[in-house]
Order: C-alpha cells, then sequence, then structure tokens
C-alpha cells in the first residue's frame, strides 16, 4: 500500500511538538510513516477524519495539545478513495442496526456538503 493512497483515521499526534490529525483506517500507522520512538504520538481517530462543532472528544484532544504539550501546528493527514467519504457520497441505507446507524449519523455532515455543493 502506498502512502498517498491512505486515509480514514484521524489522529493528533506530538512528533517533535507537531500534532498530525490523519483518520481510522489501520492500514498504515504512524509508525510506518514516521518511525517514531514509543510514546511520541498523542492520538485521536475518527471515521473520515472529521473534525465537528460539538465533538468534546476531538476538542478536549486539541486543547489538551495544544495548552498542557505547546503543540505548535496541527497536520492533517489524507488520502484518496477514503471508505467513510465514499460511504457519504450514496443515500444512507435503510433498515440499520445501531452501529450502522451510529456511521451513518457521523458521515452525515460529509454527505450533506456532498449533495449541496455544485461541483
Amino acid at each position: 500500500m502506498q502512502v498517498g493512497s491512505l486515509v480514514a483515521r484521524r489522529w493528533i499526534r506530538v512528533y517533535r511538538r507537531h500534532p498530525i490529525t490523519p483518520y481510522s483506517d489501520s492500514r498504515v500507522s504512524e509508525g510506518t510513516i514516521f518511525s517514531p520512538p514509543p510514546g511520541v504520538f498523542f492520538t485521536e481517530r475518527n471515521i473520515a477524519n472529521q473534525y465537528l462543532d460539538g465533538d468534546l472528544n476531538a476538542i478536549s484532544i486539541v486543547a489538551y495539545g495544544v495548552t498542557e504539550l505547546k503543540v505548535g501546528h496541527i497536520i492533517v493527514v489524507g488520502h484518496y478513495g477514503c471508505g467513510g467519504v465514499q460511504a457519504s457520497t450514496l443515500n444512507k441505507p435503510d433498515n440499520l442496526d445501531r452501529a450502522g446507524e451510529a456511521v451513518q449519523t457521523w458521515i452525515d455532515p460529509i454527505r450533506a456538503l456532498y449533495h449541496n455543493s455544485t461541483r
């Protein structure tokens, strides 16, 4: 797998005081990309690499990284072919179980952006 084909995970990582925000795709880890020693990255992940208003987990991680760890930069890393983004280009499926409903609700903001864009 090529690094350029990654995305799906959101990480906030501290690497030489630089947190990095990728996404939930576990095929390539930060260790593969950066070769850091253990304990270097401060990580938070989610589907389709979103940072949404009201997401207290993401907000608290960014706040902690900036205020306590003195992170100076946030780098967003992604890839083509993200499954979460691809799923958001489709209509929401019917008859979802609780897990499926949670995922679809999470990607709804991307779906709205896709359906309302003038691409």
